[in-house]
């Protein structure tokens, strides 16, 4: 089944993850993403306010995502933008552990 334009406009995934800094290659940050149709936003707070905005990439710009192999239980994958540049997300452990919970910590 085919979405409608008007359920697209409206698609959101949104989530934790973890990216690592572009100039400390070592250094690891928690942001709140945010796929609206398009643009994958990362934010430094979930309420998604133009004030914690940090940046955004643009799917059109992606030339590949791939997955990392997992180390420490973590959850890698890297995305090619076509420029050449490479960002390296993660998933957090407790984030992936905790995926099919609700609130209340009971199994979805």
């Amino acid at each position: 089944m085919m979405a409608s334009e008007e359920n697209v406009k409206d698609l959101v995934f949104e989530g934790y993850l973890k990216k690592r800094k572009d100039k400390m290659k070592f250094a690891w940050s928690k942001y709140w993403f945010r796929l609206q149709n398009t643009t994958l936003f990362f934010y430094t707070e979930k309420d998604c306010a133009a004030c914690h905005l940090r940046g955004q990439y643009y799917i059109y710009t992606v030339q590949s995502v791939r997955e990392i192999k997992a180390t420490n239980h973590e959850y890698p994958f890297e995305i090619v933008m076509k420029s050449g540049k490479r960002k390296l997300l993660n998933i957090p452990t407790w984030s992936h552990n905790n995926k099919n919970k609700t609130s209340s910590g009971s199994d979805v």
